[in-house]
C-alpha cells in the first residue's frame, strides 16, 4: 500500500521494544503511527534506519544550538554515526600526530534532512 508517510523517529518502551513511530505527512503533520501499521503500509525509512526519540533529540540539539559534542562519545550518539545522521570531526592531538582526537560532530545531509522533514 502506498504511503504519504515519513518515519521521523520510534518510540520505546520501557523493555526496549518499538511501541510507535513518529511520523509525517506530506502536509507536514506529524503524529504517532502503531509499528504494525507502519510496517504493513512499507513507510520509509525502515525501522532499522530511525533513531529513537532520544537520538532524535540529540540531532535538534545538535543543529538548532551548534553545540559540539566533546569527544567523549554516548551510546546514542555513536548510533548516529553508524545510522549516517552525524559525522566525526577529527583532528591529530597537539602532542601526538599520530593519535587522533575527536573533536565534535555534526549532522550529514541524511541527519538534516530527518530533521527538516
Amino acid at each position: 500500500m502506498k504511503t504519504s508517510y515519513s518515519g521521523i523517529y520510534i518510540y520505546l518502551s520501557p523493555n526496549g521494544a518499538v511501541d510507535d513511530v513518529q511520523v509525517i505527512d506530506i502536509g507536514g503533520i506529524s503524529m504517532p503511527l502503531p509499528v504494525d501499521i507502519y510496517i504493513e503500509r512499507n513507510v520509509q525509512p525502515p525501522l532499522d534506519k530511525l533513531p529513537t526519540e532520544k537520538e532524535f533529540s540529540i540531532l535538534v540539539s545538535i543543529h538548532e544550538t551548534k553545540y559540539k559534542y566533546p569527544a567523549l562519545e554516548t551510546t546514542e550518539i555513536k548510533k548516529l554515526v553508524s545510522l549516517g545522521y552525524l559525522e566525526r570531526i577529527t583532528l591529530p592531538a597537539v602532542n601526538d600526530p599520530k593519535v587522533k582526537a575527536i573533536i565534535h560532530h555534526k549532522l550529514t545531509q541524511l541527519g538534516l534532512n530527518l530533521i527538516n522533514k
